[in-house]
């Protein structure tokens, strides 16, 4: 009886080492399959990152080309034209009315750029506290007297329509281009401070005088009395045959003398 329930243990304790070991090894299996999926999605993202660093490469490449190029063509832009720009926007070939000089405080009859002018008009927008303190692009011309003076000088504030709108900063330039009633052939030197034209004083500042006279100083040669220093130094002599040989002819003489003897 002993030996058939020992047989019986026996048979269960196998029987749950071999559940276990299946169990485990379907445990493994899943494992084996996370890790491989994990391997393939880090396969991915080496391969993403792959492409990612070449498409980072060939965009610095291309970089690097508009950028050289832009420099060559602003080298050429400035050894072409020089450092400033006379053309367009701002270029100062345009002729104002005395009105607006005045109001501006611009010279009359002097050709002003574009862009000098928009400065100036902002100025006096500014100087007499014509905008909006809610919005300070809007230009309000009934302000002060400063407003009604520019308001003198501009077109009606509407719209295609006819509509009254609000004058800004932008928009002034609109509505008094009718000031604007010529243009100049040849552009004057502009001033880089203030786009005005240089005036006569600027431009001889600039030039450089060519009457340079030679300086004359009062400064005597030095003479030293130098004279040559003579040594009585005779040249040294030296036997050019080896020692060796010497001494042979030494210890000979030594020998035929003590044979004389």
């Amino acid at each position: 009886m002993s030996t058939s329930k020992e047989s019986e243990i026996t048979k269960d304790d196998i029987q749950n080492d071999i559940d276990d070991i299946v169990s485990t090894s379907e445990a493994m299996d899943k494992i084996i399959i996370d890790i491989n999926s994990t391997m393939k999605h880090l396969t991915n993202s080496f391969g993403k990152i792959k492409t990612l660093r070449r498409e980072v490469a060939t965009i610095e490449r291309n970089l690097g080309k508009f950028i050289a190029a832009r420099e060559r063509r602003r080298a050429v832009s400035l050894k072409n034209h020089g450092s400033q720009s006379h053309k367009g926007f701002t270029t100062a070939n345009n002729l104002i009315s005395d009105e607006v000089s005045d109001l501006i405080g611009h010279p009359r009859g002097r050709p002003i750029s574009r862009s000098v002018f928009n400065k100036m008009m902002n100025a006096y927008i500014r100087s007499h506290n014509l905008q909006n303190p809610d919005n300070r692009c809007i230009v309000m011309l009934e302000k002060n007297e400063g407003g009604k003076r520019l308001k003198d000088l501009l077109d009606p504030v509407v719209d295609e329509n006819g509509n009254t709108v609000d004058l800004t900063l932008i928009t002034v330039s609109k509505y008094i281009k009718k000031h604007f009633i010529g243009k100049t052939k040849f552009s004057p030197p502009t001033d880089v401070t203030n786009g005005l034209p240089e005036t006569k004083q600027q431009t001889e500042e600039k030039t450089p005088s060519t009457d340079v006279k030679p300086v004359v100083t009062d400064a005597k040669p030095v003479v030293t009395d130098v004279k040559p220093v003579v040594t009585d130094a005779k040249p040294v002599v030296t036997d050019a045959k080896p020692k060796e040989k010497t001494k042979g002819k030494v210890i000979k003489k030594k020998i035929t003398k003590r044979a004389v003897a």
